[in-house]
């Protein structure tokens, strides 16, 4: 199981919110230069991570053999609020707001 290290958890969360980020924009969200955020990218290729072919976050590879999408509700007014609380979880992969009586946010967590 790969241990990720704070720069590689914002790539992958950066990957998460978009898989097909370019690597120019990616370096500056995360703070790093080109050649580090390309150079992660590879390593986290080769560690499973990542599909052999795409962007897509294998999170058991991580170890978190657990996910659930969670349907939260809660008045309008909190919204901002909660997305910003959920933000600074690392468990919370994503959070999308919804519209219709299923709750107001829909938050993709995971865990070990």
């Amino acid at each position: 199981m790969y241990r990720p290290d704070a720069v590689d958890a914002r790539i992958l969360r950066e990957l998460v919110a978009e898989p097909r980020i370019p690597v120019s924009e990616l370096d500056e969200r995360v703070g790093v230069v080109r050649n580090t955020a390309q150079a992660r990218l590879d390593r986290l290729h080769r560690e499973g991570v990542l599909g052999p072919n795409d962007r897509g976050v294998d999170i058991r590879a991580l170890g978190y053999t657990v996910s659930a999408v969670v349907a939260i509700q809660l008045r309008h007014a909190e919204i901002e609020q909660a997305c910003a609380a959920l933000a600074q979880n690392p468990a919370v992969l994503l959070v999308e707001e919804v519209a219709g009586s299923n709750g107001d946010l829909l938050a993709r967590v995971a865990c070990r």
